[in-house]
C-alpha cells in the first residue's frame, strides 16, 4: 500500500493533541509522552519528524522512563525509520497491538436530522465521566489521571453518548482539529452490542465533526477487534496507515 507521509503526519499531530499526555518531551524530532502509565499511546516514545534512529532515541529515553517506573515503549507509525522494528527486535523489545488507523470523507454524508437518542456535550460532565470509565474497564486509582487527560483536550470535543429507556448504553469522543475528526474509545455496554449502538454513535459524531468544519474522519482500532473492523468499514472506513508497539521490561532506575 502506497503512503502518503504527510496525511500520516496531519493524522499523528492531530492525535497527539486530542489524546494528550500529561507531559511530552521533544528530543531530536522524537516525542516522549508521559501519564503516569496510564494508556501506551500516552506513555510512549513516537516519531514525529525523527532526525536520529531509533536506537540513538531509545538509548537517551531509557532512563528517563525507568526514572519514571515507567517500561520501554516505543510506538512505531510509518514516520519512524524503516529499519526501527528490526532495532528494537534485537534489543528484546517484545512487539505487541498492530492498529489500524482509518479514515473516510466527510462529503458523502446525508444531511439527516441528529439522532435524537445520542446525547453530545462539549464538556464530559461526571456521568459521562463514570460511565465511559466503567465501559472502558479504567482502573479506579487511574481515574483520576484519566479524567485529567480528558480535560486537557485543547480542541473542540463532543463527549457523547446513546440513550436507551434513559440509560447510557454506548459512549464516545471525537476531536476536531484543522479539517479532520478524530474518533476515541468507542465503547458499547456488553448486554447493549450486536445491536446497533456502535454504528449509531459513530453516525452522530461523524455528522458532529462535519457540522464542526471537518471533511475527513480517522479513528484508530486493534486490527485484532473484528467486529469492530466490520463495522468501521461498513460506514465507509478505509485503511490509511498502521502502527505497533514494541515494549520492553521496567528497567530499574
Amino acid at each position: 500500500m502506497s503512503l502518503d507521509l504527510a496525511l500520516v503526519r496531519g493524522i499523528e499531530e492531530r492525535a497527539f493533541n486530542a489524546w494528550p499526555a500529561l507531559q511530552t518531551l521533544v528530543a531530536d524530532g522524537w516525542l516522549l509522552r508521559f501519564a503516569d502509565g496510564f494508556t501506551k499511546r500516552a506513555n510512549s516514545i513516537n516519531a514525529w519528524a525523527p532526525i536520529v534512529p531509533v536506537d540513538v532515541i531509545v538509548t537517551h529515553a531509557a532512563p528517563i522512563y525507568a526514572g519514571r517506573r515507567l517500561p520501554l515503549v516505543v510506538r512505531l507509525s510509518p514516520l519512524a525509520d524503516l529499519d526501527a522494528d528490526a532495532v528494537l527486535a534485537s534489543r528484546g523489545l517484545a512487539r505487541c497491538d498492530e492498529t489500524i488507523v482509518m479514515i473516510v470523507p466527510l462529503s458523502e454524508l446525508t444531511d439527516a436530522p441528529p439522532d435524537p437518542t445520542v446525547v453530545v456535550s462539549p464538556e464530559p460532565g461526571d456521568a459521562w465521566l463514570a460511565g465511559f470509565a466503567a465501559a472502558n474497564g479504567v482502573p479506579g486509582a487511574r481515574r483520576a489521571v484519566h479524567d485529567r487527560m480528558l480535560a486537557l483536550i485543547p480542541q473542540p470535543a463532543a463527549f457523547s453518548q446513546l440513550m436507551v429507556g434513559g440509560q447510557a448504553v454506548a459512549w464516545g469522543l471525537a476531536v476536531v482539529e484543522r479539517g479532520m475528526v478524530g474518533l476515541f474509545d468507542i465503547v458499547t455496554a456488553p448486554q447493549s452490542r450486536r445491536q446497533g449502538a456502535g454504528r449509531r454513535l459513530v453516525s452522530a459524531l461523524l455528522a458532529w465533526g462535519a457540522r464542526n468544519g471537518a471533511s475527513t474522519a480517522y479513528l484508530q482500532v486493534v486490527a485484532a477487534n473484528a467486529p469492530a473492523l466490520e463495522l468501521y468499514e461498513r460506514l465507509g472506513f478505509r485503511e490509511a496507515y498502521r502502527y505497533h508497539y514494541r515494549i520492553g521490561e521496567l528497567q530499574q532506575p
